[in-house]
């Protein structure tokens, strides 16, 4: 229940007292409008009858950088160590920079200011990277009001960068040949081989770097997935020229590790980067990232006949959609589809045509 009191101040202006008791909680707070208590209460007794514990006294002192700090503790050391790398990476940024600020004090307007510090600084300030660091803190707050540590979450009340439409950047044939080349003449002596198994699988870069000898299986022509982007096992099948790569590989393969492109120590994945954009350089390729060799497979695939379905089975997508980017680079696609109902329409004798799905 809920109860609101009204009292003058010394300036003879009415002040708000409002107190709810409600499941074994008991929470007060005062306002200087009417209507901001009405709309606490509301919020408050919906927040309490889905089950959350809302923050006492002593938590209304909490700070975001202990808040990420239970974060750590209770929520990333159970997700896979990919996974915590790249969270952690992030939050070390809102730790940084807002971990002073109390809960109470962290404000939709605090949050926008930060957004506009991303943007500019050159922590990947794009809109994809900003988002993607705004979901995390967002996911640290959801499990603060969980916690009890804050009511409602200012996140509600940003608004999250608009994404563009989706990349689709590929090698062309001569890009394709002049990397290629690059990479063979590489001082890393696995830059070459793992950027033909990423244009000739479509597998993340994490689910190469990630990638064990138990994981291919050469008998049977494929490699199987297990530390994906979306948890679920995903088979790829290898083709003539990345069997080959995998068979030398396997030939000079390091005794002391399982991975298939390991680090110096071999404890990790060897890190790409530095190497990549070297060959890019000597290739003359430009705007490519090493995501875009994923792109390149996906396209080649797709200008080539394949279904959307196998595409999109091939990448690991859950959603057919993600796919559909690919659609403009088989002008066939929605021809032939068209198509299969023109003789029909005609009175004519339907003619059999193949549709790429």
């Amino acid at each position: 229940m809920a109860s609101i009191r009204v009292k003058k101040n010394r300036s003879g202006q009415n002040r708000y007292y409002v107190t709810i008791r409600m499941r074994g909680q008991h929470l007060a707070k005062v306002f200087d409008r009417k209507t901001d208590a009405q709309a606490w209460i509301q919020e408050t007794e919906s927040q309490i009858r889905q089950g959350y514990v809302l923050p006492q006294k002593e938590t209304e002192k909490k700070t975001l950088a202990e808040l990420i700090r239970r974060y750590h503790a209770d929520v990333l050391s159970a997700k896979k160590a990919s996974t915590q790398a790249v969270d952690k990476y992030r939050l070390r940024w809102w730790a940084e920079h807002y971990g002073h600020v109390r809960l109470r004090a962290l404000t939709p307007e605090l949050i926008e200011e930060a957004k506009s510090k991303l943007k500019s600084s050159g922590r990947g300030n794009g809109p994809t990277a900003v988002k993607r660091m705004l979901a995390n803190l967002s996911h640290v707050l959801t499990k603060g009001v969980q916690w009890g540590w804050i009511v409602s979450s200012p996140m509600k009340k940003v608004e999250k960068p608009k994404e563009p439409t989706g990349r689709c950047r590929y090698l062309s044939a001569e890009e394709l040949d002049a990397l290629l080349d690059a990479c063979r003449k590489s001082p890393n002596p696995l830059l070459y081989p793992a950027v033909k198994v990423a244009i000739g699988t479509g597998i993340r870069k994490g689910e190469l770097r990630n990638l064990v000898w138990q994981s291919v299986d050469l008998k049977s022509g494929m490699i199987y997935l297990e530390d994906t982007k979306n948890g679920d096992r995903r088979g790829v099948p290898l083709n003539r020229e990345i069997f080959s790569v995998f068979h030398e590989l396997k030939r000079s393969r390091r005794l002391d590790t399982d991975l298939v492109f390991p680090s110096k120590n071999g404890k990790v994945g060897l890190e790409f980067r530095g190497a990549f954009r070297s060959a890019l350089r000597e290739a003359k390729i430009q705007n490519f990232h090493w995501h875009d060799l994923r792109h390149t497979f996906a396209s080649y695939l797709v200008m080539e006949g394949a279904s959307l379905l196998a595409v999109s089975t091939l990448l690991g997508h859950r959603d057919l959609s993600m796919t559909k980017r690919y659609t403009h680079l088989s002008p066939e696609y929605l021809k032939n589809g068209v198509e299969l109902i023109s003789d029909r329409i005609s009175g004519k004798k339907a003619v059999s045509v193949v549709v790429a799905s």
